[in-house]
């Protein structure tokens, strides 16, 4: 028998709605901006499709406990390729279907709830296979991978898992330090005694209030594609190249500033920005977003003391930990971060005709990531 009573939500407007319990249900979530009401609502009204091409239709769930409480959601949309016609691609996916904007996507739910809500969900999906065609299943927590029925599909697969770093933080500075590695201790005395060498003094300056924010992103976004563009280190896509993903951040910073949720930490040189890092505080977790930096500083290593200010930033505050956010590049591991894994599902409808439509989408997907490989950007099954 279902624990949950489950509402469907197929509009901006039912979506809304549930802004009030939805904050009250954002303290027992993961400490991580994608979750929170403000992420899914914003992502909505900036980046889905509605174009000839691809069209994004909320199909959402939220699951009550008996008595009426909001115990989950589920922030789903249908989207379907073409647009419009009878020979349409259906895919069933989290919002959030964006190139690197929002990092991890899927059930918005405590812990204690996630794996009957997710179960649910599944069941929910393994009976309306006629009304899709496949599903990408995102965000799953490894240490429930086993508890997860994944039968009844045409097929069903786990095909990719993405890593989370995080730091537990200690009451002091000094003390979080000395647990460090080497390596890491060697380029925090670079990072701070390099500059000073040369008479370059470095300031930090914690940007939170919403009247700063506009000026702050436009900062960001100068350094960020800086970063982007060089040639000379590990490549970093200009993650904001198109004018929606910018409304998006500048929307989406502006929300968290008005809610004391913002930490855009800028180190200037000469009362300029010359590195930047976006940070989100999610109850007592700070999540580290996207950076940018001045290249021509880049051998002061400005990027690991923005880190370190950020963190040092962080214990003041009194947060538990400090996010480093996702994929496994050297500028994180080098910390010794905690990890969290989760993974993601394929699952594919019975529908013979589902197979097919799947097969033709890969076949065209890889053909556009094969013409696009020499792009500085990067692509999700969008």
């Amino acid at each position: 028998m279902a624990r949950f009573i489950i509402d469907r939500i197929t509009s901006l407007t039912e979506l809304q709605s549930l802004e009030v319990e939805w904050r009250d249900l954002e303290r027992q979530l993961p400490r991580l901006p994608f979750f929170t009401f403000d992420w899914i609502s914003t992502w909505w009204q900036h980046l889905h499709a509605a174009r000839m091409g691809i069209r994004d239709r909320i199909c959402a769930s939220a699951f009550r406990s008996a008595d009426g409480r909001l115990e989950g959601i589920a922030p789903m949309m249908l989207t379907e390729r073409p647009g419009f016609g009878p020979l349409r691609l259906r895919q069933r996916q989290f919002f959030g279907a964006d190139p690197n904007i929002t990092e991890i996507r899927g059930v918005v739910t405590s812990s204690d709830s996630y794996g009957e809500i997710l179960n649910e969900l599944v069941d929910n999906l393994r009976s309306s296979q006629a009304t899709w065609d496949f599903v990408h299943l995102t965000g799953v927590p490894r240490e429930f991978l086993r508890n997860i029925n994944l039968s009844g599909f045409g097929s069903a697969s786990w095909v990719r898992e993405l890593p989370n770093y995080y730091l537990t933080l200690l009451p002091d500075w000094n003390n979080f330090k000395r647990q460090l590695s080497r390596n890491i201790k060697e380029s925090l005395r670079k990072c701070y005694n390099a500059p000073k060498r040369d008479g370059l003094i470095l300031e930090l300056e914690i940007v939170s209030e919403p009247h700063k924010v506009r000026a702050a992103v436009d900062e960001f976004l100068r350094l960020h594609y800086a970063r982007a563009i060089r040639e000379d280190t590990v490549s970093h896509p200009n993650v904001f190249s198109t004018e929606l993903s910018r409304a998006f951040l500048f929307d989406i910073c502006e929300r968290f500033a008005r809610r004391d949720s913002l930490r855009i930490f800028q180190l200037k040189l000469r009362n300029e920005v010359v590195a930047t890092r976006i940070g989100f505080a999610c109850q007592d977790a700070l999540y580290l977003y996207f950076s940018g930096y001045e290249p021509a500083l880049a051998k002061y290593s400005v990027m690991t003391r923005v880190i370190a200010e950020a963190i040092q930033s962080a214990i003041r505050e009194g947060f538990r930990t400090v996010n480093l956010s996702t994929g496994n590049d050297l500028s994180k591991l080098r910390w010794s971060p905690q990890e969290t894994i989760y993974d993601e599902a394929l699952l594919i409808s019975r529908s013979r005709r589902s197979a097919i439509a799947y097969n033709a989408y890969q076949l065209a997907y890889r053909g556009l990531r094969k013409s696009l490989s020499t792009y500085p950007f990067s692509l999700t099954c969008r």
